[in-house]
């Protein structure tokens, strides 16, 4: 993964990528705790440039897309150019719907459950503004958090497209909060039917000065914590998904998708045998076409006694054609399947 490249320079706003850098100042001490307040402003109204809704500028390595492939995640911490702020990243292929996956990033409320360290969310404001040809949702939801024995508050405004898969989010700055400032990015990606590729990232100043080498160590433990729920929880839903979908008419639908799937197997072995048959007329002598007896008109217990009789005596027939024309048969097949060196008995 090319660190300078990663997610470009876009920003704008995000849910539960804040709750990484939160989790990232408690592991740290920040001192800033019960700093947070509901009534008094943040501050200021923002130090770092939020993300813009929209897929990342991304490039990943060939080790890189091997590393995806075996079922493994992507995560750096990069040190930004003051050499105190630290931006999260994150890129998983998470194997459910895209649905499915931004329906427990959407989940704020159920962060509590979800999230290891988060012990509550409260959605206090939504919004809908129009973006495009979709509507912009406004989410604004306060955290309360814990790592060892801190405790940290924190309000968080969140802005989702629901056409684009994106979700970004910054600090409520009309509240405050228990960090200096946050922003990050969610982003789903469909890579297949029931398969998608998660980026995340996230970018956070602290209130206070912290050793860089206990930063380093500690900025890992945080984006770890706050980034694996969701391949748990996406394939979690996604199993429920299904299991209310056969209880509720999803066994038609299952048996529909298993008719087609049929259908479509006997078109493929129909094209096989035509095949086989096309080849057959043009390799076998003459008389082997009475190997193969016309197909019936009528089943067999709808057919008359003569019609039943007439089939036996053609079998009969057959029977002693094989028997008088065994060598010939048998260089027949072999004129046609080379490599199957077999004598019809």
């Amino acid at each position: 993964m090319r660190r300078a490249r990663m997610f470009g320079a876009r920003r704008h706003t995000h849910a539960s990528g804040a709750l990484g850098a939160v989790l990232l100042a408690a592991l740290l001490g920040d001192a800033s705790a019960d700093f947070a307040s509901a009534d008094l402003p943040h501050p200021h109204s923002g130090k770092l440039t939020p993300y813009e809704i929209g897929k990342p500028s991304i490039r990943l390595s060939a080790e890189d897309e091997a590393q995806l492939a075996a079922g493994q995640a992507l995560m750096q911490a990069i040190v930004q150019e003051d050499g105190e702020t630290r931006r999260l990243l994150m890129v998983k292929d998470v194997r459910a719907p895209p649905d499915v996956i931004t329906s427990r990033i959407l989940d704020l409320d159920a962060y509590p459950r979800m999230v290891k360290g988060c012990d509550r969310t409260a959605t206090y404001e939504t919004s809908e503004t129009a973006h495009g040809r979709a509507k912009l949702q406004t989410i604004k939801t306060r955290y309360d958090i814990h790592a060892m024995h801190m405790k940290f508050t924190y309000f968080m405004v969140h802005y989702y497209d629901p056409t684009a898969r994106c979700m970004t989010f910054h600090l409520d700055y009309a509240r405050r909060s228990d960090l200096d400032d946050s922003v990050g990015y969610w982003y789903v990606e469909p890579t297949g039917q029931e398969q998608c590729r998660v980026y995340y990232s996230c970018v956070t100043k602290l209130r206070t000065w912290v050793p860089s080498p206990v930063y380093a160590l500690l900025t890992k433990v945080a984006l770890k914590q706050a980034t694996t729920w969701v391949d748990t929880e996406s394939l979690k839903e996604w199993q429920r998904v299904k299991e209310r979908q056969l209880s509720s008419g999803g066994a038609a639908k299952l048996a529909r998708d298993m008719r087609e799937n049929v259908a479509r197997a006997q078109k493929r072995l129909d094209a096989v045998t035509g095949r086989w048959a096309e080849r057959w007329e043009r390799h076998s002598p003459p008389w082997a076409g009475r190997l193969r007896p016309e197909r019936p008109s009528a089943p067999l217990d709808q057919q008359s006694d003569g019609e039943g009789e007439l089939m036996g005596s053609e079998a009969s027939e057959v029977r002693h054609a094989v028997r008088r024309h065994r060598e010939p048969l048998a260089t027949a097949v072999q004129g046609v399947w080379p490599r199957q060196r077999r004598v019809v008995h």
